[in-house]
């Protein structure tokens, strides 16, 4: 998958409780290597779980894993949602 395919989006901007599949992390290299050792990597799939008011924090699912995420840093992983 190019980071030019027109059907990626940001991992902050996916609705509820919509399946999607990490294509690409676009941050920081210790910032990669965190996401990645949370099992948020590109093949994994990944959704969100709940998103809270305000800009708030993000509930992420990865496999049996939660995790809660910054939205500045859920917008460096661009995903592929699983229409």
């Amino acid at each position: 998958m190019k980071p030019s395919d027109p059907v990626l989006t940001q991992l902050d901007q996916l609705p509820v409780g919509m399946l999607a599949t990490v294509c690409y992390i676009e941050a920081q290299t210790e910032m990669t290597a965190r996401l990645r050792a949370l099992g948020i990597k590109p093949g994994n799939q990944i959704s969100v779980v709940r998103s809270a008011p305000l800009s708030g924090p993000l509930q992420i699912r990865a496999g049996q894993t939660d995790i809660i995420l910054r939205r500045s840093e859920a917008a460096t992983i661009h995903v592929n949602p699983a229409f």
